[in-house]
């Protein structure tokens, strides 16, 4: 088996790892926190954190010797907030790079595998002979209201957010995102995202690297006027791509880390092995070009 080498940015949010990294810290054979040396934001906004409070719970989780801290300039000026995004993530994977072979994983605070143990041993069953991204459905969390939490549905598959989050040579280009070829597992990584309290979505908002795209103002009213009760009305809400998110469902939990356990065995996304196959098969990644499809 190939080393495990996860890799995370750091910021504003960074108290979402006590979520996050317990997930992957036993499955992991690396861990790298990466975290500007001046905490500003991609857009170079400053940020408060407790700095002693993310070294202590650093020292806590770290009982095996695999977390390294990697503080460096992550914000140039000159650079979008994206184009911030992937430097970073650019300069994690050179940061963990080495030359034994590794798969690598990138994360953020608010991302929260349901079972790495699976992810893992599906990595396990790859040997790619090209450069490869393996990507994993992501469940949104959009709101969290009285009854539980909202999170992004749609009716097509097609239309399911797939994200490369792990690959066998890192090289970013946008987000996560390059021109390797894709494979997909169905194991899905909670994602936090908006369910987040009303300060923390305008900062969020203000420091993303998608702020650019739309008018996060307006967007802002229409995520706080969202409650338990007029949910069910919300129809194609994305904020720059409407018809991606087509509808909201409820899950019942009190807290993310309820949310983590309870629906630990939840099949969400009901991708078949049939599904799976074709997809990562790249002969038929290849018919389907030539047939213009």
């Amino acid at each position: 088996m190939k080393k495990i080498k996860v890799g995370y940015c750091v910021a504003y949010d960074w108290e979402m790892l006590r979520y996050s990294l317990p997930q992957v810290y036993q499955g992991a054979d690396e861990v790298c926190l990466a975290l500007d040396k001046n905490l500003v934001s991609w857009t170079g906004n400053p940020f408060d954190m407790d700095e002693e409070a993310f070294l202590q719970f650093v020292r806590e989780i770290d009982t095996a010797n695999k977390i390294k801290v990697y503080r460096d300039n992550f914000f140039i000026r000159e650079l979008s907030p994206m184009q911030n995004e992937v430097r970073q993530r650019n300069m994690i994977a050179s940061f963990m790079k080495d030359a034994q072979e590794a798969w690598y994983i990138q994360l953020d605070a608010d991302e929260y595998f349901l079972n790495f143990a699976s992810f893992l041993r599906h990595l396990g069953q790859l040997k790619p002979k090209r450069n490869i991204n393996v990507c994993v459905p992501f469940l949104i969390l959009f709101k969290q209201v009285h009854e539980g939490f909202l999170y992004i549905s749609n009716d097509s598959l097609s239309k399911q957010e797939m994200i490369p989050v792990a690959t066998n040579n890192p090289h970013y280009e946008f987000g996560r995102k390059n021109g390797y070829f894709n494979v997909i597992t169905n194991d899905t990584v909670i994602h936090q995202s908006w369910a987040r309290s009303s300060e923390e979505i305008r900062l969020k908002l203000s420091n993303w690297g998608h702020n650019t795209d739309f008018d996060v103002q307006e967007y802002y009213k229409t995520w706080e006027q969202l409650s338990g009760n007029n949910y069910t009305s919300f129809r194609n809400f994305h904020p720059f791509k409407a018809s991606e998110w087509e509808k909201l469902r409820l899950l019942k939990a009190g807290s993310i880390e309820e949310l983590v356990q309870q629906y630990k065995e939840e099949d969400f996304f009901n991708i078949s092995k049939l599904r799976i196959l074709l997809k990562n098969s790249i002969w038929f990644s290849r018919l389907k070009k030539l047939l213009g499809r």
